[in-house]
């Protein structure tokens, strides 16, 4: 029999489980919002940057404040998040309260940041979607979704339920009625939207509002769009069996299909996917079967390349192009990625004991371990930076050397410039939190806001903003750096 949409569980971390310690994660505000203010050089700045411009997005009421509920925008510069008032709830959008229900969803901006949406109850029970303060009808229950906008910001669609079926809701025009639906989504171009509809025990994936075929199962999550929205690729499950979908044809038939697949290149030519036949896993490029591994790791297209990270008994290696890498004892899949120009190839590894970075083949400094979501390469391909933990300490390492150590480093919290000279990290110590740039800390603040996001955007090589919260205030700090010196080669 065919085994779900997965592959075995120790494929999350491909090998030994590496969980990073609470002190690096995002940082969830204890706030309430007020209005729009502009402070110049309020507080003093580092000996990197000129005095900064604070930007008050709100005022944080903390016996209102609904714990975990804080939103920063992907662009750091507006925020929501939900509060209480008595049995009543509501959200406050850039210090704005809104209207009162009996219960409120987690606050989405759309990915242009323009727009804001929640999704609350009302007091007879029905739910609304309060899209930009205004509502939609009310249903019966609404498909969860991470993100109700189309990528441009322009377009809105979701999942609903009325009695006994469900429909998706998509510019406020209502499709089809389906037993069930997962949450809608658009293509890259934001021109069409898809999504699984499930009818008497089986699902198909519809495109347009136009039904494919049913199948036993179709994971939501493997149904995805080419950058140009023209080609589609999922992933399915007939009488035990699993496959690939491409453009409405279906590939050959394994045993299951690995999380994640099927994966395209960003100008959606190239598709390829990891699949189980007889206890052995394989990578499927382009139409071509790869060879057996005991073990594969998630596919990364970058450049006009190709690599995943494959185990063979008890060692791992990257196979980037169809050749091997060095072994290693294990490798953190989600770490696997190449630079813009697809030219460089990176990666964390670890030994019996040790982590570190391989960047094109060679292994660099080792640590107690490596925050794989860190590792970044600059827009020029030619630099590098990642986090990693060492004793009780964190430490920025730029192009193989250390940087800074620190107290704790935020998740999203390293970046470069755009002309690649200067990286920046969100990091705390004993005095607070604060942006480490040019080899010093700017000012420090409560906390500075990470998730959705990077944490530190750069606007021009020499200024940078980020959200950061002073006490019960949030603000945008806008910051103006002097002259960067040049780069090591």
């Amino acid at each position: 029999m065919g085994s779900p949409y997965a592959t075995p569980e120790a494929d999350v971390t491909l090998g030994v489980v590496m969980s990073l310690p609470k002190r690096f994660a995002h940082v969830a505000f204890p706030l309430t919002l007020g209005v729009l203010l502009v402070v110049s050089g309020c507080s003093a700045g580092g000996p990197s940057s000129t005095p900064a411009q604070e930007t008050v997005v709100l005022t944080i009421d903390t016996d209102r404040l609904i714990d975990g509920t804080f939103v920063g925008s992907a662009n750091r510069r507006r925020a929501a998040f939900s509060a209480k008032d008595g049995d009543s709830r509501y959200v406050v959008v850039d210090g704005q309260e809104g209207p009162r229900y009996s219960r409120i969803g987690t606050v989405q901006f759309s990915a242009d940041n323009l727009r804001v949406a929640y999704s609350a109850q009302r007091d007879d029970g029905r739910v609304v979607l309060v899209v930009d303060g205004a509502e939609t009808p009310p249903y019966d229950a609404f498909a969860p979704s991470a993100s109700i906008f189309s990528p441009d910001g322009l377009r809105v669609a979701y999942g609903a339920q009325t009695g006994d079926s469900w429909t998706v809701v998509v510019d406020g025009v209502e499709g089809r009625r389906h037993d069930g639906v997962d949450p809608p989504f658009f293509s890259p171009d934001s021109r069409r939207v898809a999504y699984v509809a499930h009818e008497g025990g089986q699902a198909r994936v519809v495109v347009d509002g136009e039904a494919g075929p049913l199948y036993d199962r179709v994971p939501s999550p493997s149904v995805r769009f080419s950058a140009d929205g023209r080609r589609l690729a999922y992933a399915a499950e007939l009488e035990d069996t699993w496959r690939i979908v491409v453009d409405g044809a279906p590939g050959p038939a394994f045993d299951s299909m690995g999380r994640g697949s099927p994966y395209m290149s960003s100008d959606g030519s190239r598709i390829a996917y990891r699949a189980q036949r007889d206890d052995r896993w394989v990578a499927v490029i382009d139409g071509e079967i790869g060879p057996a591994y005991d073990q594969i790791g998630d596919i990364v297209f970058g450049g006009g390349r190709v690599a995943y990270p494959a185990r063979r008994d008890d060692r791992w290696t990257v196979v980037a192009d169809g050749r091997e890498g060095l072994p290693y004892a294990n490798i953190i899949a989600a770490s696997v990625r190449f630079s813009a120009d697809g030219r460089r190839l990176g990666y964390v590894a670890r030994n019996s004991v040790r982590s570190f970075v391989v960047i094109d083949g060679v292994a660099g400094l080792a640590f107690d371990q490596v925050s794989a979501s860190s590792l970044v390469f600059s827009p020029d391909s030619r630099r590098f930076a990642y986090v990693a933990l060492e004793g009780e300490r964190w430490a920025l390492i730029v192009d193989g050397r250390i940087e800074g150590r620190f107290d704790e480093v935020f998740e999203n919290g390293v970046s470069f410039s755009p002309d690649s000279r200067r990286v920046a990290v969100a990091a705390r110590d004993d005095d607070g939190a604060f942006v480490f740039v040019d080899g010093k800390p700017l000012r420090r603040y409560s906390a500075i806001a990470t998730s959705g996001g990077p944490a530190v955007v750069f606007d021009a090589p020499d200024r940078l903003h980020y959200l950061a919260a002073r006490g019960d205030t949030i603000v945008v700090v806008e910051e103006r750096l002097q002259e960067a010196a040049e780069p090591p080669q």
